[in-house]
C-alpha cells in the first residue's frame, strides 16, 4: 500500500513537473514569436506615415494577443513583455490617429469629387443641379484643405486640390449664369403681367440661352405666345419643358390646356392624364379633364373627375370652383338617371352648368393672368382665371 502511495505521488510530480515544462516551453516560443514581430516593427519612436504607423500598429497587436494566448501558470517574464508591447502600442496609436483623420478626409474628399463630377455631367442643369454641385466641390476642397502639412497624406491632396479648384470655378459659372437665368425669367414675368408678350418673349429667349434647363423659363414664353395666338410656338415651348423636365406635372398640365382650347381633345387628355399621375391632388386638372371627357361623351368618366376636383377644392380659398365642380357632377349624374326609354327619342339636353362653363373659358380665353406672380403654384391647382399661376423662381 505505501508503495501504492509513492508511486502515485512520484506520477503527480512527473506531470506536474511536465506540464510545468510544457508552460514554460509555450511561454517562452509566445516571447520568441512577439519579440520576432517587434523586430519587423523597428523602432516605432522613427516611424511616420499611415503605411508604417498601420503595419506596426498590428503587428504590436499581433504580439500582445499572442503573449495574452499563451498558458499563464506558472508566471514568467511575459508580464514584462506585455508591458514594454501595451507601452509601445500606445506610442504607435497616438502616431496614428492624427494619420487615419487625414486618411479619412482625403477619402471622402475623393468620394465626393466624384459625385459631384457625376452630378454635372450631360448638361445642361437647373439651377439647383448647379448650386449642389458647387456645394460639393465647396466641401471637396475645404476637406482637402484640412489635412495637415505633416501628414504622408499632405502631397497626395496638394496634388488633387489645383485640379479641383478649376472644376469648382467652372461650375461656379455655371451657377452664375442659372441666376442670372432666373432673373430674366423673373422680369418676363413681369413684361407678361404688364401684357407686353413680345418683349417678354425676348427676355425670355435670353433666360433660356443662359440655362437651356430652366423649365419656368418655357413655361411662361409658352405662355406668352398663346397669349398672342402663336400656339404652335406656345406647344413647341410646353414640350420643350417636358423635355427638359418630364417629372414634373407643370408642363404637361399647360400643354394640356393649350390643346383644349385648340379643341384637341385626345391630346388634351393624354397630357392631363400624365399631369393627374404625377400630381393627384391638382383639383382643376380634374375640372379640365371632366369637361374634355363631357366633349368626348364620355360623361361617367366626366362625372367622376368632376367629384374629384369638388372634393380637391379648398373650402375657404376656392368656394366658387368647388361649388362649379359640385353642380358639374350634380348635373351629369341627373342626366346619366334619365329613364332611357323615355328619351331614346329625344337628344338628351347639355346640363345648365356645363353650358355655363364652356361660356366661362371661351371667354376667358385662357389668357388671364395670376393676381401675383411671386407665389408657387399650390398643389390644390387654384385658379385666378382659368389659366393657373406660373411659377416664379
Amino acid at each position: 500500500m505505501a508503495n501504492r502511495t509513492v508511486l502515485g505521488v512520484s506520477i503527480a510530480i512527473a506531470i506536474v513537473a511536465g506540464a510545468g515544462v510544457w508552460v514554460k516551453q509555450q511561454q517562452q516560443e509566445a516571447i520568441a514569436q512577439a519579440r520576432l514581430l517587434i523586430d519587423s516593427v523597428g523602432a516605432v519612436e522613427t516611424l511616420s506615415g499611415y503605411d508604417s504607423l498601420s503595419a506596426a500598429h498590428d503587428h504590436l497587436q499581433g504580439a500582445i494577443a499572442r503573449l495574452e494566448n499563451a498558458p499563464k501558470f506558472p508566471r514568467q517574464s511575459e508580464l514584462e513583455e506585455l508591458t514594454f508591447l501595451r507601452s509601445q502600442l500606445q506610442v504607435v496609436a497616438q502616431k496614428l490617429e492624427p494619420e487615419q483623420k487625414a486618411r479619412q478626409n482625403y477619402q471622402e474628399a475623393i468620394t465626393r469629387a466624384m459625385s459631384a463630377s457625376q452630378l454635372v455631367q450631360n448638361p445642361p442643369h437647373p439651377p439647383a443641379v448647379w448650386e449642389e454641385a458647387q456645394r460639393k466641390w465647396q466641401q471637396t476642397i475645404a476637406q482637402l484643405e484640412s489635412i495637415p502639412q505633416h501628414s504622408s497624406t499632405f502631397a497626395e491632396a496638394q496634388g488633387k486640390l489645383t485640379g479641383y479648384r478649376d472644376n469648382l470655378a467652372v461650375v461656379s459659372q455655371y451657377v452664375m449664369r442659372s441666376h442670372q437665368a432666373v432673373e430674366l425669367n423673373n422680369r418676363g414675368m413681369e413684361k407678361i403681367q404688364a401684357g407686353n408678350y413680345s418683349a417678354a418673349i425676348v427676355t425670355l429667349s435670353q433666360a433660356v440661352e443662359l440655362n437651356p434647363a430652366l423649365m419656368e423659363a418655357y413655361l411662361n414664353r409658352g405662355f406668352a405666345y398663346a397669349a398672342m395666338d402663336s400656339h404652335q410656338s406656345a406647344l413647341s415651348n410646353y414640350t420643350t419643358a417636358i423635355r427638359v423636365n418630364s417629372s414634373s406635372p407643370e408642363p404637361y398640365y399647360f400643354r394640356g390646356e393649350e390643346y383644349l382650347q385648340l379643341g384637341r381633345f385626345e391630346e388634351a387628355l393624354t397630357d392631363y392624364n400624365k399631369a393627374i399621375d404625377l400630381d393627384p391632388n391638382r383639383a382643376n386638372a380634374y375640372l379640365d379633364r371632366g369637361l374634355i371627357h363631357y366633349q368626348l361623351d364620355h360623361l361617367e368618366k366626366a362625372a367622376a373627375d368632376f367629384t374629384k376636383a369638388a372634393e380637391l377644392f379648398n373650402d375657404s380659398q376656392e368656394p366658387a370652383l368647388k361649388q362649379l365642380a359640385f353642380n358639374l357632377a350634380r348635373d351629369i349624374r341627373a342626366t346619366l338617371e334619365v329613364d332611357p326609354v323615355e328619351t331614346e327619342e329625344i337628344e338628351p339636353e347639355e346640363p345648365d352648368t356645363i353650358i355655363l362653363y364652356r361660356q366661362r373659358r371661351v371667354k376667358a380665353n385662357y389668357r388671364s393672368l395670376p393676381s401675383t406672380v411671386t407665389r408657387s403654384p399650390s398643389s390644390s391647382g387654384s385658379r385666378s382665371g382659368s389659366r393657373r399661376r406660373y411659377r416664379r423662381r
